[in-house]
């Protein structure tokens, strides 16, 4: 028996804000304005662990890279119909 790998397709998305790098660190706020979600969503998802985020003291950061991610798990590529 062998094992196939199967890549899917690379998709590719602009960057969330002009002039930003994928490891940029982005405030609650930043995240909240790039991704047109409520704050409060945000932190509903980042309690769930449905958004990763990085933690300094009380101060939380985000990965741009890790917004990328977040916006494309939640891409509905399918949908049955009714």
């Amino acid at each position: 028996m062998t094992t196939q790998i199967i890549q899917k397709p690379e998709i590719q998305l602009p960057l969330l804000a002009v002039g930003s790098s994928p490891d940029e660190l982005l405030t609650l706020e930043d995240a909240s304005k790039q991704t047109k979600l409520s704050k409060r969503k945000l932190q509903l998802d980042m309690a769930s662990g449905a958004l990763a985020y990085l933690k300094f003291g009380r101060a939380v950061r985000f990965l741009q890279s890790d917004l990328h991610d977040y916006i494309l798990a939640r891409r509905v590529t399918h949908r049955r119909d009714r």
